[in-house]
This record gives C-alpha cells, sequence and structure tokens, in this order.
C-alpha cells in the first residue's frame, strides 16, 4: 500500500519531535501543523491509513490541542478492533490513554493503559511503550499506586526504560545487541 512507509515515516518524525519537546528544545518550527479533519478510515485494514489517520491525532497532542483529538481516538480504537491487528489496538489504547490523561481525565487514562497492559504483557513489548514518552510514565506511575489488579512487575520493567525513566535526557536511547528478542519491540 502506498500510504505505508511515508505515514510510517511522518509517525517516527512525530515520536522524535516529542522527545525534543519533552527534553526542552526550542520550539520554534517543530510543532506540526495539523489537517482540518483526519482522513477516512477505508472499509478494509490498511496500515498506511491508520498511521495518517493516528498521525493527525500526535499532531493535535503535540499543539497541546487534546480535547480535539478526543472523539477521533474512538474511531481509530473502533477500526483496529473491527480488524483485529493487536500492534494498532495496542497504539491507539496509549494514544487514547495520552489523550485523556492531557484532557485531565486521570481514571479513563488508567482505564485504557490497563487495557494496553493485558494486551501487550504477554509478548513483553518494550518499545511501543518507551515511544510514547512522558505522559505514559506519568499514567504508568498512577496505576502502580492505585490500580491493585496491575502488573506491577511489568509496569516496574517498563518504568526501567531510559527513555521512559529520564524523561529529561531526549538522546538516551536503549542499547540494543544482536541478541535482543523482537518480542521487546
Amino acid at each position: 500500500h502506498g500510504l505505508l512507509y511515508p505515514q510510517w515515516v511522518e509517525r517516527e518524525r512525530l515520536l522524535i519531535t516529542r522527545r525534543r519537546i519533552q527534553a526542552g528544545a526550542d520550539q520554534t518550527g517543530l510543532k506540526p501543523q495539523v489537517k482540518a479533519k483526519p482522513p477516512q478510515l477505508p472499509a478494509f485494514w490498511d496500515f498506511g491509513s491508520y498511521y495518517a489517520f493516528t498521525n493527525q491525532i500526535r499532531a493535535l497532542l503535540l499543539n497541546d490541542a487534546a480535547l480535539e483529538a478526543l472523539p477521533a481516538m474512538e474511531t481509530a480504537l473502533d477500526y483496529a478492533e473491527f480488524y483485529g491487528v493487536d500492534a494498532a489496538i495496542l497504539d491507539a489504547l496509549l494514544l487514547i490513554a495520552q489523550v485523556a490523561f492531557h484532557c485531565s481525565k486521570p481514571a479513563l487514562a488508567r482505564d485504557y493503559m490497563s487495557r494496553a497492559l493485558k494486551l501487550a504483557e504477554p509478548s513483553g513489548a518494550l518499545r511501543t511503550f518507551a515511544d510514547e514518552g512522558s505522559a505514559v510514565r506519568q499514567i504508568l506511575e498512577g496505576l502502580l499506586t492505585s490500580d491493585p489488579e496491575a502488573s506491577n512487575s511489568y509496569i516496574e520493567r517498563l518504568l526501567q526504560i531510559p527513555t521512559l525513566r529520564d524523561m529529561h535526557d531526549a538522546t538516551e536511547y536503549p542499547q540494543l545487541s544482536p541478541a535482543t528478542s523482537t518480542a521487546d519491540f
């Protein structure tokens, strides 16, 4: 599909931009432009279209417009769940948790984060959480103190990832070796 590569690159650019902003970089020219409305999702599964849609939500978050992103998030999650694409479901759950967090809805943020953890823990996914930044870290820390049913060992493992542990250094990345399991990503 023609949209996958450019939209994946845009997703990575938005994640790097968020990391730079959180590290205190000069924001001149960093914040992305937001289109009037997210693109339509097709009547079939397409990662490129999904990323184009969620990239708009990431752009709204970077522009401090989380309230505008809230309605679109359920659409992204519904689309991913309808087609049963676990990677996109996890991505959408993490995005909804962040949008809720930025809309000052901590209970909603923790609910979606709990769902994300239940989906991700069996595979031991780490990178998906690490990519998302300080809001995810704060939600995970909130879960440790407020949800007795949360998987504390998995949350603690996630919080040890350098990019989640120390959000003040945007250049610190986990060191990878050839022996690193793809399940870690």
